[in-house]
C-alpha cells in the first residue's frame, strides 16, 4: 500500500511539473525590459525569474525570452557550413556580445542561455554534437549543433532555444550575402530600434524538456553521458549510411 501511495505521490508530481501551462511565464517574459548589452544581463535575468519560486518556471522565463529576442543568423551558419568558405568566416566582423546583436547561430545561442541561466543559480551544462536535421531549412543535413541540458530535482532534461526559435521565425541575413554586405547589414541592424523589441512568436513546448526518446532522433551528443536514455544509440544507428558526412556547425 505504501508503495502504491508512494507511486501516486511521484505520478501527481510529475504531472504537475511536465504538463504545465506555460503562457503566463511566456507572456511575462515578453515584457521584459529592454536591453543592449552585456552589462545589463544581470537586470533581465532578475526581471525574468524574480516572480518565480523554482527552477523549471526560471528556465521557462528565460527560454522564453530568447525565442522571442533573438533571430537566427543564416549568413553564419553557411559559413560554418561549408568548408571551402573557411577563409570567409575568419573575416567576420567582431559583432559584439548576442546581446548587442541579437542574432546569432545555435553556439551564441545555446551559451547565452547558459549564461542567463548560470546567473539565475540554475544548473546548466551546453552539450555539443550532432544533428540530422536541418531545422532553419526543414531537410536533412548531419551537422554539427548545439544544445543545452539543465537539472531538475536530480534529473537532467533537455532544452534546444535555437530550434524552438527556428519554428517559429525565418533566419535573418541572406545566405548569399558576402561578408561586406554582412558587416553593413549587422550594424543597421543594431543601429535599429525594432532590433531590440520583442518578436510576436509562439514559444513551443516541443524543445523545452524534450522528451528523451525524441531527442536521441534528431540530436546525437559528442559525449555518451548526455544521451539520457538507459540504452545508448550508436553512430551507425543515428547516422547510417551519412555518418562520414558530418558538418561542424
Amino acid at each position: 500500500m505504501k508503495r502504491f501511495i508512494f507511486f501516486l505521490a511521484m505520478l501527481c508530481w510529475a504531472t504537475s511539473v511536465f504538463a504545465v501551462n506555460y503562457e503566463g511565464i511566456d507572456a511575462y517574459a515578453f515584457k521584459a525590459p529592454q536591453i543592449k548589452s552585456e552589462k545589463d544581463m544581470n537586470v533581465l535575468v532578475e526581471y525574468l525569474t524574480k516572480p518565480y519560486h523554482n527552477d523549471i518556471d526560471k528556465a521557462r522565463s528565460i527560454y522564453a525570452w530568447i525565442v522571442q529576442n533573438i533571430d537566427y543568423d543564416a549568413y553564419k551558419a553557411k559559413l560554418l557550413e561549408n568548408p571551402r568558405l573557411k577563409g570567409r568566416l575568419a573575416q567576420l566582423p567582431e559583432s559584439g556580445h548576442i546581446l548587442e546583436t541579437r542574432v546569432g547561430v545555435c553556439e551564441d545561442i545555446a551559451n547565452l542561455y547558459q549564461e542567463m541561466a548560470l546567473r539565475a543559480g540554475l544548473n546548466v551544462q551546453a552539450v555539443d554534437g550532432w544533428t540530422n536535421m536541418d531545422q532553419s531549412r526543414k531537410k536533412k543535413a548531419n551537422i554539427g549543433h548545439r544544445w543545452l541540458v539543465i537539472k531538475i530535482a536530480d534529473t537532467w532534461e533537455y532544452l534546444d532555444p535555437t530550434w524552438a526559435l527556428g519554428e517559429t521565425a525565418k533566419p535573418v541575413f541572406s545566405d548569399v550575402y558576402g561578408n561586406v554586405r554582412y558587416k553593413s547589414e549587422l550594424r543597421k541592424r543594431m543601429r535599429n530600434k525594432k532590433t531590440y523589441e520583442p518578436r510576436n512568436r509562439m514559444v513551443t513546448d516541443t524543445w523545452f524538456f524534450t522528451d528523451k526518446d525524441e531527442m536521441i532522433k534528431t540530436h546525437f551528443p559528442r559525449q555518451e553521458q548526455w544521451q539520457l536514455q538507459e540504452v545508448k544509440v550508436s553512430e551507425e544507428e543515428f547516422f547510417g549510411k551519412d555518418r562520414h558526412r558530418r558538418k561542424r556547425k
